[in-house]
Protein backbone atom coordinates (compact mmCIF):
# COMPACT_ATOMS: atom_id res chain seq x y z
CA UNK A 1 0.00 0.00 0.00
CA UNK A 2 1.25 3.15 -0.59
CA UNK A 3 2.05 6.22 1.93
CA UNK A 4 -0.54 8.90 1.48
CA UNK A 5 -0.25 12.17 3.27
CA UNK A 6 -1.47 12.31 6.41
CA UNK A 7 -4.48 14.71 7.47
CA UNK A 8 -4.36 15.51 11.24
CA UNK A 9 -8.54 16.13 12.65
CA UNK A 10 -9.72 16.32 15.90
CA UNK A 11 -12.83 14.95 14.91
CA UNK A 12 -14.31 12.97 11.83
CA UNK A 13 -17.82 12.16 10.85
CA UNK A 14 -18.72 9.79 7.97
CA UNK A 15 -22.62 9.01 7.79
CA UNK A 16 -23.69 6.93 5.22
CA UNK A 17 -27.45 7.65 3.67
CA UNK A 18 -28.54 4.36 2.98
CA UNK A 19 -27.49 2.19 5.82
CA UNK A 20 -28.22 5.34 7.86
CA UNK A 21 -24.63 4.27 10.01
CA UNK A 22 -22.50 7.13 11.27
CA UNK A 23 -18.50 6.85 12.09
CA UNK A 24 -17.48 9.22 14.25
CA UNK A 25 -13.02 9.12 14.61
CA UNK A 26 -11.64 11.53 17.39
CA UNK A 27 -8.13 12.94 17.45
CA UNK A 28 -7.24 10.79 14.26
CA UNK A 29 -4.60 10.92 11.85
CA UNK A 30 -6.50 9.97 8.27
CA UNK A 31 -5.06 8.85 5.30
CA UNK A 32 -7.49 8.16 2.41
CA UNK A 33 -6.92 5.29 -0.35
CA UNK A 34 -9.34 3.90 -3.04
CA UNK A 35 -10.73 0.39 -3.55
CA UNK A 36 -6.83 -0.09 -5.19
CA UNK A 37 -5.02 1.01 -2.41
CA UNK A 38 -4.33 4.36 -4.52
CA UNK A 39 -4.11 7.93 -2.84
CA UNK A 40 -7.06 10.07 -2.82
CA UNK A 41 -7.23 13.44 -1.84
CA UNK A 42 -10.01 14.62 0.20
CA UNK A 43 -12.04 15.89 -3.02
CA UNK A 44 -11.43 12.65 -4.88
CA UNK A 45 -12.96 11.10 -1.86
CA UNK A 46 -15.83 13.29 -1.39
CA UNK A 47 -16.42 12.49 -5.54
CA UNK A 48 -16.36 9.16 -5.10
CA UNK A 49 -18.89 9.27 -1.86
CA UNK A 50 -21.40 10.98 -4.55
CA UNK A 51 -24.57 9.86 -2.00
CA UNK A 52 -23.25 10.78 0.69
CA UNK A 53 -24.72 13.69 2.33
CA UNK A 54 -22.08 14.00 5.21
CA UNK A 55 -18.54 13.82 5.13
CA UNK A 56 -17.33 16.39 7.77
CA UNK A 57 -14.29 17.29 9.26
CA UNK A 58 -14.10 19.26 12.92
CA UNK A 59 -10.62 20.95 14.30
CA UNK A 60 -9.91 21.74 17.76
CA UNK A 61 -12.71 24.01 18.32
CA UNK A 62 -15.67 22.36 16.75
CA UNK A 63 -15.12 23.98 14.18
CA UNK A 64 -16.22 22.48 11.30
CA UNK A 65 -13.51 21.81 7.80
CA UNK A 66 -14.54 21.30 4.45
CA UNK A 67 -17.98 20.52 4.72
CA UNK A 68 -21.20 22.26 3.69
CA UNK A 69 -24.77 22.93 4.92
CA UNK A 70 -27.53 21.05 5.12
CA UNK A 71 -29.06 23.48 2.55
CA UNK A 72 -26.27 23.48 0.33
CA UNK A 73 -25.42 19.70 0.38
CA UNK A 74 -29.05 18.43 0.20
CA UNK A 75 -31.60 19.00 -3.15
CA UNK A 76 -32.85 15.73 -2.99
CA UNK A 77 -32.78 12.09 -4.92
CA UNK A 78 -32.71 13.49 -8.28
CA UNK A 79 -29.16 15.32 -7.18
CA UNK A 80 -27.21 13.53 -10.15
CA UNK A 81 -24.22 16.73 -10.77
CA UNK A 82 -22.73 18.53 -8.12
CA UNK A 83 -21.28 21.84 -9.50
CA UNK A 84 -18.19 21.31 -9.88
CA UNK A 85 -18.99 17.78 -12.02
CA UNK A 86 -21.25 20.17 -14.00
CA UNK A 87 -19.11 22.50 -15.13
CA UNK A 88 -16.85 19.98 -16.71
CA UNK A 89 -19.38 18.33 -19.12
CA UNK A 90 -22.07 21.49 -19.51
CA UNK A 91 -20.61 24.34 -21.55
CA UNK A 92 -23.24 26.69 -20.79
CA UNK A 93 -22.76 26.53 -16.89
CA UNK A 94 -23.22 29.05 -14.78
CA UNK A 95 -21.78 29.28 -11.30
CA UNK A 96 -24.09 31.91 -10.30
CA UNK A 97 -27.18 29.64 -10.21
CA UNK A 98 -27.70 27.26 -8.09
CA UNK A 99 -29.92 24.88 -6.98
CA UNK A 100 -30.68 26.92 -3.88
CA UNK A 101 -33.21 29.06 -5.71
CA UNK A 102 -35.27 26.43 -6.33
CA UNK A 103 -34.76 24.67 -2.62
CA UNK A 104 -34.62 27.83 -0.66
CA UNK A 105 -38.33 28.45 0.10
CA UNK A 106 -38.75 24.87 1.36
CA UNK A 107 -35.50 25.61 3.59
CA UNK A 108 -37.03 28.74 5.21
CA UNK A 109 -40.62 26.86 5.93
CA UNK A 110 -38.75 24.33 7.87
CA UNK A 111 -36.19 26.20 9.93
CA UNK A 112 -36.04 24.95 13.50
CA UNK A 113 -37.41 21.83 11.97
CA UNK A 114 -34.74 18.39 12.69
CA UNK A 115 -32.76 17.48 9.57
CA UNK A 116 -34.41 14.49 8.71
CA UNK A 117 -37.88 16.40 8.48
CA UNK A 118 -36.35 19.20 6.27
CA UNK A 119 -34.90 16.95 3.52
CA UNK A 120 -38.57 15.04 3.53
CA UNK A 121 -40.04 18.24 3.12
CA UNK A 122 -37.45 19.68 0.04
CA UNK A 123 -38.34 16.14 -1.37
CA UNK A 124 -41.94 16.33 -1.14
CA UNK A 125 -42.23 19.95 -2.84
CA UNK A 126 -39.40 19.25 -5.58
CA UNK A 127 -38.36 15.84 -6.04
CA UNK A 128 -41.96 14.08 -5.06
CA UNK A 129 -44.24 15.76 -7.19
CA UNK A 130 -41.91 17.07 -9.94
CA UNK A 131 -40.10 13.57 -10.33
CA UNK A 132 -41.41 10.17 -9.37
CA UNK A 133 -45.20 10.94 -9.11
CA UNK A 134 -45.15 12.33 -12.47
CA UNK A 135 -43.34 9.37 -14.00
CA UNK A 136 -45.13 6.96 -12.18
CA UNK A 137 -48.84 8.46 -13.60
CA UNK A 138 -47.58 8.78 -17.12
CA UNK A 139 -46.17 5.30 -17.45
CA UNK A 140 -49.28 3.86 -16.05
CA UNK A 141 -51.76 5.81 -17.69
CA UNK A 142 -49.62 4.80 -20.71
CA UNK A 143 -50.47 1.48 -20.20
CA UNK A 144 -54.16 1.53 -19.54
CA UNK A 145 -53.36 1.53 -15.27
CA UNK A 146 -54.89 3.10 -12.51
CA UNK A 147 -51.93 3.58 -9.67
CA UNK A 148 -52.56 4.79 -6.53
CA UNK A 149 -50.65 5.71 -3.73
CA UNK A 150 -52.09 5.37 -0.23
CA UNK A 151 -49.19 6.53 1.49
CA UNK A 152 -50.37 9.96 0.09
CA UNK A 153 -53.54 9.28 1.38
CA UNK A 154 -54.45 13.06 3.44
CA UNK A 155 -54.84 10.69 6.98
CA UNK A 156 -52.06 8.48 6.44
CA UNK A 157 -50.05 12.08 5.68
CA UNK A 158 -51.34 13.42 8.88
CA UNK A 159 -50.39 10.59 11.37
CA UNK A 160 -47.15 10.35 9.72
CA UNK A 161 -46.45 14.00 10.03
CA UNK A 162 -46.45 13.45 13.19
CA UNK A 163 -43.66 11.39 13.71
CA UNK A 164 -40.89 11.80 15.89
CA UNK A 165 -37.27 11.55 14.05
CA UNK A 166 -36.22 8.33 16.82
CA UNK A 167 -39.54 6.44 15.51
CA UNK A 168 -38.61 7.54 11.60
CA UNK A 169 -35.08 6.23 11.84
CA UNK A 170 -33.39 4.00 15.26
CA UNK A 171 -30.03 3.62 16.44
CA UNK A 172 -28.79 6.93 15.03
CA UNK A 173 -26.33 6.73 17.79
CA UNK A 174 -25.16 3.33 17.87
CA UNK A 175 -24.95 2.74 14.37
CA UNK A 176 -27.69 0.48 13.59
CA UNK A 177 -29.50 2.73 11.76
CA UNK A 178 -33.16 1.37 10.99
CA UNK A 179 -35.10 3.29 8.36
CA UNK A 180 -39.03 3.11 8.76
CA UNK A 181 -39.09 2.34 11.97
CA UNK A 182 -42.17 2.67 12.65
CA UNK A 183 -43.58 1.66 9.83
CA UNK A 184 -41.53 -1.55 10.13
CA UNK A 185 -42.82 -2.11 14.00
CA UNK A 186 -46.19 -1.45 13.08
CA UNK A 187 -45.88 -4.23 10.43
CA UNK A 188 -44.14 -6.52 12.47
CA UNK A 189 -46.22 -10.35 12.23
CA UNK A 190 -47.98 -9.18 8.98
CA UNK A 191 -45.02 -8.85 6.82
CA UNK A 192 -42.53 -11.59 6.26
CA UNK A 193 -39.34 -10.83 8.56
CA UNK A 194 -37.25 -10.65 4.91
CA UNK A 195 -39.21 -7.96 3.42
CA UNK A 196 -39.85 -6.48 6.58
CA UNK A 197 -36.26 -5.85 7.63
CA UNK A 198 -34.16 -5.40 4.47
CA UNK A 199 -32.83 -2.19 3.82
CA UNK A 200 -35.11 0.19 2.20
CA UNK A 201 -34.60 0.37 -2.04
CA UNK A 202 -36.68 1.26 -4.82
CA UNK A 203 -36.63 -0.19 -8.30
CA UNK A 204 -33.43 0.12 -9.80
CA UNK A 205 -31.70 -1.31 -12.80
CA UNK A 206 -28.37 -2.00 -13.02
CA UNK A 207 -26.97 0.49 -15.70
CA UNK A 208 -23.71 0.34 -13.35
CA UNK A 209 -22.65 -3.03 -14.62
CA UNK A 210 -24.40 -2.62 -17.93
CA UNK A 211 -22.29 0.60 -18.85
CA UNK A 212 -19.14 -1.25 -17.57
CA UNK A 213 -19.90 -4.12 -19.90
CA UNK A 214 -22.81 -4.83 -22.44
CA UNK A 215 -24.06 -0.88 -23.03
CA UNK A 216 -20.45 0.32 -23.20
CA UNK A 217 -20.29 0.14 -26.76
CA UNK A 218 -23.94 1.21 -27.36
CA UNK A 219 -23.71 4.76 -25.19
CA UNK A 220 -19.95 5.69 -27.00
CA UNK A 221 -21.77 5.90 -30.04
CA UNK A 222 -24.56 7.85 -28.31
CA UNK A 223 -22.43 10.19 -27.47
CA UNK A 224 -19.93 9.51 -30.82
CA UNK A 225 -23.12 10.87 -32.91
CA UNK A 226 -24.62 13.35 -30.78
CA UNK A 227 -25.31 16.64 -32.24
CA UNK A 228 -24.80 18.31 -29.00
CA UNK A 229 -21.58 19.70 -28.97
CA UNK A 230 -22.91 23.33 -28.54
CA UNK A 231 -24.32 22.51 -25.20
CA UNK A 232 -21.96 19.73 -24.21
CA UNK A 233 -18.10 19.21 -23.63
CA UNK A 234 -18.83 15.83 -25.68
CA UNK A 235 -15.25 14.86 -25.23
CA UNK A 236 -15.94 15.06 -21.67
CA UNK A 237 -18.54 12.71 -21.64
CA UNK A 238 -16.50 10.51 -23.25
CA UNK A 239 -14.20 10.43 -20.70
CA UNK A 240 -16.82 10.28 -18.30
CA UNK A 241 -17.62 7.27 -19.49
CA UNK A 242 -14.22 5.52 -19.93
CA UNK A 243 -13.35 6.57 -16.33
CA UNK A 244 -16.70 4.31 -14.87
CA UNK A 245 -15.70 1.39 -16.83
CA UNK A 246 -12.09 1.33 -15.45
CA UNK A 247 -13.37 2.75 -12.26
CA UNK A 248 -12.86 3.60 -9.35
CA UNK A 249 -15.87 6.00 -9.66
CA UNK A 250 -19.50 5.55 -10.34
CA UNK A 251 -20.55 7.79 -12.96
CA UNK A 252 -23.73 6.10 -13.91
CA UNK A 253 -25.91 8.38 -13.03
CA UNK A 254 -24.55 11.03 -14.49
CA UNK A 255 -24.11 9.36 -17.78
CA UNK A 256 -27.48 8.13 -17.78
CA UNK A 257 -28.62 11.27 -17.97
CA UNK A 258 -26.65 12.63 -20.85
CA UNK A 259 -27.39 9.92 -22.58
CA UNK A 260 -30.95 10.27 -22.47
CA UNK A 261 -30.66 14.12 -23.14
CA UNK A 262 -28.57 12.96 -26.26
CA UNK A 263 -31.31 10.49 -27.55
CA UNK A 264 -34.07 13.08 -26.70
CA UNK A 265 -32.16 15.76 -28.71
CA UNK A 266 -31.33 13.40 -31.00
CA UNK A 267 -35.18 12.45 -31.54
CA UNK A 268 -36.82 15.79 -31.61
CA UNK A 269 -34.25 18.40 -32.60
CA UNK A 270 -31.70 16.74 -34.78
CA UNK A 271 -34.58 14.74 -36.35
CA UNK A 272 -31.96 11.81 -37.21
CA UNK A 273 -33.24 9.29 -34.92
CA UNK A 274 -36.22 7.54 -35.51
CA UNK A 275 -37.80 5.48 -32.67
CA UNK A 276 -39.44 1.95 -33.83
CA UNK A 277 -42.65 2.04 -31.79
CA UNK A 278 -44.53 -1.33 -32.63
CA UNK A 279 -48.14 -1.37 -32.95
CA UNK A 280 -50.50 -2.05 -30.10
CA UNK A 281 -51.85 -5.24 -30.16
CA UNK A 282 -55.52 -5.89 -27.92
CA UNK A 283 -56.64 -9.11 -26.91
CA UNK A 284 -60.55 -7.78 -27.76
CA UNK A 285 -61.38 -5.81 -30.70
CA UNK A 286 -64.76 -3.70 -30.26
Amino acid sequence: MAHCKELTVDRLVVEDPTSRTQIVLTGSRVQFFDHRKKCRTLLELRQAWDDAPRLEFYDQNGQERLALTLEQRYYGNARIFRDEQLATVLRTFDPRRSHTEITAQWYRQSTGWDPVARMQHVDLFTWLRGDILVKADKMTMANSLELRVPFLDPEVFKVAATIPLDEKISGRTDGSGTTKYALRRALDGIVPAHVLNRRKLGFPVPIRHWLRDELYEWAAGIIRDSQTDHLLDLEAVRRMLDEHRTGPFDHSRRIWTLLVFMLWHGITVEGRIRPEIPEPRYPVQL
